[in-house]
């Protein structure tokens, strides 16, 4: 009886565990549940407070970024705070590549100016541009400091990144240069007289005119072929009054003596078809044709009418055009490739698409010492005289070098004269920096690669300039970060005061770091007209701006592409002298700063004035847009006062931009006439903080 009671004492005990087990199970897939459903918002409100963006959200979340500005994510629709221009959602790869990583495992080790790489610092705040400052995370960093860059595709685009193929293929060096069109020397030959005598009648009268051979060019009057036509008519009557057969002796002296007359008309350059005509009459002529032995064109006319001749004179220069030569000029590195039979390649200005085909005939034995160039005569058939002697024309000397190799567009290799560097395009708009080794310059526009490069991969063709201050500049904010990491002894790279102590940046400049050391207290402000050495050079820039700005507003379609072109050779000083001031020694403090973001506000101004040129008004309109950005950024630098006091800026809401302009009243460029005065001052002088 005790023993059933326990063993349903031990059954009830067992069913009240089972039901608590269920209980717990239930409850913890609530709880797992409610994590699922609720904690990804949780966090991600958490990271976008803590980090002050929105760049990694849950993957249900719809994101916003400015199509000029990349870098600055938004969970709402809004306006980009830099430019001002509506944010469109983010779709597709882009908005994955920002929803990589939860916010929470993300650090961030630095903060930077959107606009100007080289302005860093350890806390948010305003770069000297008066831009919010952007996060740079752990794993952005290690993309700066490695050799590959990454760049927005919209970026990409408004740069006018354009790439090309490393190929392997057969070498052939072209050789171009110009050549001048001359006579053939063989085939020019002068007409001289061998009597004393009189010109009566002239029938080539004039230079350039063409000459067959056999022609007659002038009738001449001579006391010695008169006397020698008589010689020869008296011969001939003695030879024929001789009978061979009487007198066999006497009658081969008479036709010697016939025969030594002729032979003396024939040196006086009587041709055999006028001794026959001579014997035929029986009678000799006062005057005789003497006509042309040569075919060619008159180059050179002494002879006229009347004039009196002498042994030796020389009447006409007769030149045979059908075959000329051309005469070139290539550099002494150039020689070892130019060799004697070699096939040469010509063009003619007035013959536009015609090619003619001729060879290298001789290879001057010396260097002319005041060009350092050496003479190559090539040789060239004329059958229908279109090569005229002193053309000049567009050479090409090709020379099979009898091997392979990789060759690459010459426009992918910058030299900066101790290294040749090529970028790579990797593809989602990474690009890595290579150091290549540059061979043979093949002449056709590209030159052969001996080592960097592999065969298929894709090579920058333009834009590349940017891309490799893009990689200095990145280079040199990620040694700033690693140095600083090193002597702090912190792996936290994000907080305390770091990067602070170092100094606000570090500009590379043609390769070269300097450190940059601000005032205590320094603000924004700092950098506000801080390189007025650059007003000289920035009134022509200004200068043309405005020119634009003018033609826009009127809305004078024909003559903005010549106001847009006359900007480029200013803005090409401006880079210069900025270039100056950053390897000068006095470049430093808040001016080094100034002058860093000159230099890349005048490159940026320039990739937007190659998106201007020859583009449509509208895209010329929408390009202002950025153009002006960076022309305001100028003008900041150099400061009002250094520049024409009758400058204002203008922002137009509806356009979403700002512009320079002279006077007050808006002369808006971005409607021209159908919005002519929409806009409002803005003003210049940024406050300092």
């Amino acid at each position: 009886m005790r023993d059933r009671e326990q063993e349903e004492v031990r059954a009830g005990d067992g069913a009240q565990a089972r039901s608590r087990m269920r209980w717990l199970l239930i409850a913890a897939a609530v709880s797992v549940l409610m994590v699922f459903l609720f904690w990804p918002e949780a966090a991600t409100h958490e990271a976008v407070s803590e980090h002050g963006s929105a760049e990694a959200v849950s993957s249900e979340q719809q994101l916003y970024s400015c199509g000029m500005h990349p870098q600055f994510i938004a969970e709402e629709p809004g306006q980009c705070p830099v430019c001002g221009m509506r944010l469109t959602p983010m779709k597709g790869e882009a908005a994955s590549k920002t929803q990589t990583a939860p916010a929470g495992e993300r650090r961030i080790t630095h903060w930077r100016a959107p606009m100007d790489p080289s302005f860093v610092s350890d806390k948010p705040g305003k770069s000297p541009m008066g831009m919010d400052l952007v996060p740079v995370y752990e794993d952005e960093a290690g993309e700066e400091a490695g050799s590959a860059i990454s760049i927005s595709p919209v970026v990409v685009q408004n740069m006018g990144v354009r790439t090309g193929k490393v190929e392997r293929r057969k070498l052939e060096r072209t050789i171009r240069t110009v050549g001048t069109l001359d006579y053939d020397e063989r085939l020019v030959r002068d007409v001289t007289t061998k009597f004393d005598g009189w010109i009566e009648e002239l029938y080539a009268d004039y230079t350039g005119q063409h000459i067959e051979r056999g022609m007659p060019l002038f009738r001449v009057y001579s006391r010695e072929l008169y006397s020698s036509q008589e010689e020869y008519l008296l011969a001939l009557r003695n030879r024929n009054s001789v009978s061979a057969e009487v007198l066999p002796e006497a009658a081969a002296g008479m036709e010697g003596l016939a025969r030594s007359a002729r032979k003396r008309l024939e040196l006086f350059d009587v041709s055999m078809e006028q001794i026959r005509e001579l014997a035929a009459r029986g009678a000799p002529t006062k005057t005789l044709k003497i006509l042309s032995p040569h075919t060619g064109v008159i180059v050179e006319k002494n002879a006229r009418d009347g004039m009196h001749v002498t042994p030796g004179s020389k009447l006409y220069t007769i030149a045979d055009l059908s075959r000329v030569w051309v005469y070139v000029d290539i550099y002494e590195n150039e020689a070892p490739f130019v060799k004697i039979g070699q096939e040469a390649a010509m063009e003619l200005s007035y013959l536009p698409g015609e090619v003619f085909r001729g060879k290298v005939i001789y290879v001057y034995p010396f260097v002319d010492t005041n060009t350092r160039t050496i003479k190559v005569r090539l040789e060239f058939e004329n059958p229908h005289i279109l090569l005229k002697p002193g053309m000049f024309a567009d050479v090409r000397i090709s020379t099979d070098l009898r091997r392979r190799g990789l060759t690459v567009p010459r426009a992918a290799v910058i030299d900066t004269g101790q290294r040749q560097l090529a970028f790579v395009a990797l593809g989602g708009g990474r690009f890595e920096p290579r150091d290549v080794r540059v061979g043979l310059d093949l002449g056709d526009d590209h030159v052969e690669i001996l080592s960097g490069l592999d065969e298929g991969e894709e090579v920058v063709t333009s834009g590349q300039f940017l891309l490799d201050s893009e990689s200095k500049l990145r280079e040199a904010v990620a040694k700033m970060v690693a140095r600083k990491a090193a002597e702090s002894g912190s792996e936290e790279h994000g907080g305390g005061e770091n990067l602070e102590a170092v100094g606000r940046s570090r500009v590379a400049a043609g390769g070269v770091e300097q450190e940059i050391k601000p005032a205590s207290g320094a603000g924004q402000a700092d950098v506000f007209a801080a390189a007025p050495e650059l007003a000289g050079p920035a009134a022509p820039v200004l200068a043309r701006y405005l020119e634009i700005q003018k033609r826009l507003a009127r809305d004078d379609y024909e003559n903005v592409q010549a106001a847009v072109t006359a900007l480029e050779a200013p803005l090409a000083g401006l880079s210069a002298a900025a270039d100056g001031l950053q390897g000068g020694a006095n470049a430093s403090g808040s001016k080094a700063v100034a002058v860093g973001a000159a230099r890349s506000h005048a490159a940026a101004a320039r990739a937007a004035l190659t998106h201007m040129q020859g583009a449509s008004t509208d895209v010329v309109r929408a390009q202002f847009v950025d153009l002006s950005r960076h022309m305001i950024a100028l003008l900041r630098l150099v400061g009002p006062d250094n520049a024409d006091p009758e400058l204002r800026v203008i922002y137009c809401p509806m356009a979403g931009g700002e512009w320079i302009q002279e006077g007050e009243e808006p002369a808006n460029p971005y409607y021209g006439a159908s919005m002519l005065r929409c806009g409002e001052p803005v003003a210049l002088r940024p406050s300092a903080e």
